[in-house]
C-alpha cells in the first residue's frame, strides 16, 4: 500500500512540475550496460553479469546520479531549470531511466547545430 501511494505521489509530483514549468526539452534514456568496468571488475572467477544483478543495480544508481548531477550542476545541455525521472526494468532484468529534462526558453536548441555533445 505504501509503495501505491508513493507511486501517486511521484506522478502528481511529475505533473506539478509539467503544470508550472511547460513542456520538457529533452527526454533522455539512460540504460544499464552489464559489461561496464566497475560491474566486471567485482565479479568471482566464474561469474557472469547476469548473476549480479545486485551489483549492476549498485553501478546503475550511482551512474545516474552522476549523470544527473552533469544534466544538472554542469549544465552538459545547458542550464537546468527542472527535471524529473523514473526508472523501470527491461525483460532481461537492467535497469533504465527516463529523464524529462527542462531548460529555459533561450537554452532550447533550434537545429542540430546548437547541439553539442
Amino acid at each position: 500500500m505504501a509503495r501505491c501511494y508513493q507511486l501517486i505521489c511521484d506522478n502528481q509530483n511529475a505533473i506539478h512540475i509539467i503544470r508550472v514549468l511547460g513542456n520538457s526539452t529533452l527526454f533522455l534514456t539512460f540504460t544499464a550496460n552489464p559489461h561496464w568496468p566497475e560491474i566486471l571488475r567485482n565479479l568471482e572467477h566464474s561469474q557472469t553479469p547476469d548473476a549480479r544483478l545486485d551489483l549492476i543495480v549498485i553501478v546503475f544508481k550511482l551512474k545516474l546520479d552522476s549523470y544527473l548531477h552533469d544534466l544538472k550542476k554542469r549544465h552538459i545541455f545547458g542550464r537546468c531549470i527542472g527535471n524529473t525521472y523514473s526508472i523501470e526494468y527491461q525483460k532481461r532484468g537492467l535497469p533504465r531511466a527516463h529523464i524529462l529534462l527542462f531548460l529555459p526558453e533561450d537554452f532550447v536548441p533550434r537545429n542540430p547545430d546548437q547541439v553539442d555533445i
